[in-house]
């Protein structure tokens, strides 16, 4: 009976202690767990990548070839607003840019006006500062170039609070309670100037989200700065291209005192499935050159 009884113990207790151990490495994930999880699933996209597929989607490159040939970045707002220029006359539906025009053109002539004071007569000079007035600035040449075109400007978020607010170009609704604590948050941004925002038909985030081994395998679909949400530049660009003019956040919420999570984003006629945050979990080809466009 003794033996039998002891038996019966081990035979209850081993699988509870199995399951209560299952349940708190669910619940806590320490980081071996999560770094275990993460090499299986990189294991999945080593053996089976996604077969990379030909879309009406091209990345302009700002590579060698084009160092070479214009010099090196920053180049003239000039140089940009013509490369902007032929790229709609192409027919795009959309041109995003995962660049920041944070600070002014100082290369434009209106610029250097100053510097000629000594070099030209007088007389010559009030004639070369009269005709700058009808004569655009780099920065005001490239915004009208922008208000033409259905140009994506993209934007860095910071953790350092520095009192920047971009400006939000797209409704963003949200179906269910707010995500307050699920997307992530920031407390400052890096944006472009002014003259910029106001002409661009989007404007989004191109932040991204690493794991704990730095590796990117979500790309942030929403973000929030203090009060205001707003979508990442992959989003805004869809939404453009589109001709949408809102976000539709879907949350959903299992228990009342319980976190609100993402079920999905919809943006025009794209349903994308996000993760709880917001993110959209990366499906990766290998390399594919004819992805790329060389400026």
């Amino acid at each position: 009976m003794k033996k039998l009884f002891h038996h019966k113990k081990w035979s209850t207790l081993v699988p509870l202690l199995f399951l209560t151990s299952t349940v708190i490495l669910r619940l806590f994930e320490p980081v071996i767990v999560q770094r275990e999880r993460l090499m299986v699933f990189d294991g999945y996209q080593i053996l089976q990548p996604r077969s990379y597929e030909a879309m009406p989607v091209k990345i302009i490159d700002i590579d060698d070839e084009s160092l070479n040939k214009f010099g090196q970045w920053p180049w003239s707002r000039t140089l940009v607003a013509e490369l902007i220029a032929k790229l709609a006359n192409a027919g795009t539906a959309a041109i995003g840019f995962d660049i920041v025009f944070s600070e002014t053109d100082n290369s434009s002539l209106h610029s250097t006006l100053n510097s000629w004071k000594g070099i030209l007569s007088e007389d010559e000079f009030n004639k070369l500062k009269s005709k700058l007035v009808n004569i655009p600035t780099n920065d005001q040449g490239m915004a009208q170039v922008i208000a033409q075109t259905q140009v994506v400007l993209g934007f860095s978020f910071l953790s350092e609070k520095n009192n920047t607010q971009p400006i939000v170009k797209s409704g963003v609704s949200i179906s269910g309670s707010p995500p307050y604590k699920t997307v992530l948050n920031f407390s400052g941004a890096v944006k472009n100037i002014t003259i910029f925002e106001a002409a661009a038909s989007g404007n989004g985030s191109f932040n991204i989200s690493p794991e704990i081994d730095s590796i990117i395998r979500r790309l942030p679909l929403v973000m929030r700065l203090n009060d205001t949400y707003y979508p990442g530049l992959v989003l805004e660009l869809l939404r453009v291209a589109q001709g949408a003019s809102t976000v539709i956040i879907k949350t959903q919420q299992a228990k009342e005192n319980e976190s609100v999570s993402i079920e999905s984003i919809k943006v025009g006629n794209v349903v994308i499935p996000a993760d709880d945050s917001g993110n959209l979990l990366l499906y990766y080809t290998h390399e594919a050159p004819e992805r790329t466009i060389p400026a």
